[in-house]
């Protein structure tokens, strides 16, 4: 049961005497920001407020709790409240979940042929759709997805109605019918009920869908998956992954169902009523599509063009022929060298889908182009894929990044290696699925939300970041700048009377007299430092000028002596070349006259010899 249905019940019971002393404790946790408590009786209805729990305390007690004031949102608790004319969620199986093959189990599967289900033949006709249905079953991962696509091939064989001429089947007539509402943009309500007035009018025993949900179920294989992914109203988390099942906000205690304002609470022995989400978001996973771009031959082959059929010149005609495409390819040639890695461009805007100029709703889409298709099919709405859609009223903007996750998720998983295996067509091989997001489209309030980096105020600029150079200045300033240097200027010009207008602006107008005096005192100083400065430099450049003289002085004195030297051994090698002329001469000269005075002495030396001897 619901856990406040005591709010409602006999005031002398205990019941609802205790949980009155727990909404006491929460209201005493959580006044007012004055410290006031407001009194949620039937008399007070939150309009009153008291600084005393005890007057609180006695109202609910005499007069009880107001009606629906379930959620005590005046009290502490965060939620958001139903609107009187809105919906309960409507319950997940009441559509086909469109390609989701893998798990679920349909709870409307027919038993049983019976003799109703004629076939049209035992071998039908080999057409386009017969063939790949049969190859999608033959390539089907799971049991699962193999027996929902048998059911496919059988209403491919079962005739609409008894009798009937061959090709009239239930796959080809509710495929065709399906087709038409989609090109005439016929919403479920009239196609249910065009539906009914066909059955009606065929042969007893029709095979022909009686509902939308009956005739989409038909097809249910050939769709792709859609989550439907609740969210904070706050934008802080998406209830997913570890989130999935909370009931509220961990961040900010926000509820995540809206409050019913007449909730009765669990009914024993009835099933529970179904809630709406606060806030709701829709994934479209892209895997599962690019893997179905390349299942299709005519695509795989043009999701190659960019580089084997481009024109390759000095011609700019698509972005493979930019910088920023070349740049990629050198820096990971291994992304480059196969034609099939896809690169995204990423855009996403609010929009109103109410048509409303006085609404403020915003619905922000995001949506994939593929740039390695040709300029002329790259934007073509069959190709540009939305994989998500985030539900207003009030835009995400910074926490924009909450609602991205899933897509970065599946992003990162085709950028990393090896890649996700996929199956070419074209090529008629299997491999290794790879892409990047290329850039993204915005306009200037929405870089500021993807980026996450503020492009207004003094560091606007995407590019300067924080070395941006600006000065605030007044906006009967600005209008004298020109254009381009112009500023933007952000006024909160308010209801003030007009003595308060001239005070303000006699203070604006003090303080601009104060700022231009010391405006001038700072010229005054920089003129002094200037002047001093100039004379510094004069003096250095005539002390750089005597200095190039002594240069120039010193260069000569080293020129003159270099010179003297030279002259110097010049001299002492002739005197050297004299000197061993003169010893040569001298040993001439002395050489004989040195013998015979030799022989002399020795003459003399034997005379003085033998005179002794006697």
């Amino acid at each position: 049961m619901n856990r406040r249905q005591w709010m409602y019940v006999d005031r002398r019971l205990p019941e609802f005497r205790s949980g009155l002393e727990e909404f006491i404790r929460v209201a005493q946790e959580n006044p007012q920001a004055d410290g006031f408590m407001c009194c949620p009786c039937v008399d007070c209805h939150n309009l009153k407020q008291y600084p005393e729990w005890q007057v609180i305390h006695s109202h609910l007690l005499w007069k009880g709790f107001m009606p629906s004031y379930n959620c005590w949102t005046k009290h502490g608790e965060r939620g958001v409240m139903m609107e009187d004319d809105e919906e309960e969620e409507e319950d997940d199986d009441m559509y086909p979940n469109y390609g989701d093959t893998a798990t679920g189990h349909d709870e409307d599967e027919d038993a049983g042929g019976g003799d109703q289900d004629e076939e049209a033949s035992d071998e039908p006709v080999d057409d386009d759709l017969r063939r790949a249905i049969a190859d999608a079953h033959r390539d089907a991962e799971t049991e699962n997805e193999k027996r929902k696509l048998k059911g496919m091939l059988d209403d491919h064989k079962k005739k609409l109605y008894p009798n009937c001429e061959d090709g009239n089947t239930k796959l080809g007539a509710t495929l065709e019918l399906l087709q038409w509402k989609a090109e005439a943009g016929i919403c479920d309500k009239p196609f249910e009920k065009l539906l009914k007035i066909m059955k009606r009018r065929f042969p007893k025993n029709n095979e022909l869908p009686d509902s939308t949900y009956e005739a989409k179920k038909v097809l249910c294989p050939l769709g792709l998956e859609v989550l439907k992914i609740h969210a904070c109203i706050n934008d802080c988390i998406l209830y997913r992954a570890e989130y999935e099942n909370l009931e509220k906000c961990p961040v900010c205690t926000a509820l995540r169902y809206k409050i019913r304002r007449d909730d009765p609470g669990d009914v024993e022995g009835e099933p529970p009523r179904k809630r709406v989400p606060a806030k709701v978001m829709w994934y479209a996973p892209i895997i599962p599509r690019l893997k179905r771009l390349f299942r299709n031959k005519e695509h795989a082959r043009l999701l190659r063009w960019h580089k084997e059929d481009r024109k390759k010149d000095e011609m700019l005609r698509h972005p493979a022929d930019g910088s920023q495409w070349r740049t990629i390819d050198r820096e990971f040639p291994d992304f480059a060298d196969d034609a099939r890695n896809l690169r995204f461009g990423l855009s996403t805007d609010g929009m109103n889908p109410f048509g409303e100029q006085s609404c403020s709703h915003s619905t922000w889409p995001v949506t994939l182009c593929i740039y390695n298709l040709p300029p002329w099919l790259c934007m073509k709405r069959k190709f540009i894929m939305m994989p998500v859609l985030i539900q207003g009223p009030k835009q995400p903007g910074n926490d924009i990044d909450v609602y991205l996750q899933p897509l970065f998720e599946e992003l990162l998983q085709l950028w990393s290696k090896p890649g996700v295996h996929a199956w070419d067509e074209y090529k008629q091989e299997s491999f290794n699925l790879r892409a990047l997001l290329f850039v993204t489209i915005n306009d200037w309030p929405a870089l500021s939300n993807l980026s996450g980096q503020t492009n207004k105020g003094y560091n606007a600029c995407t590019h300067c970041l924080d070395e941006t150079e600006g000065k605030w200045r007044r906006p009967k300033d600005v209008l004298k700048l020109p254009k381009e240097l112009k500023f933007h200027i952000f006024c909160s010009a308010g209801k003030r009377s007009r003595s308060q207008r001239k005070r303000e602006h006699a203070q604006q107008m003090q303080l601009d007299v104060q700022r231009s005096q010391e405006l001038e005192k700072e010229k005054d100083l920089l003129l002094s430092d200037k002047a001093r400065l100039d004379e510094e430099v004069t003096a250095l450049c005539k002390n750089v000028r005597d200095s190039e003289a002594n240069v120039v002085v010193l260069q000569n004195l080293l020129e003159s002596e270099k010179e003297g030297n030279q002259r110097l051994l010049k001299e002492l090698e002739e005197a050297k070349q004299a000197l061993s002329v003169i010893t040569k001469k001298q040993q001439e000269i002395l050489e004989p006259t040195a013998v015979s005075a030799i022989k002399t002495m020795s003459k003399t030396f034997e005379n003085v010899g033998s005179s002794a001897a006697h």
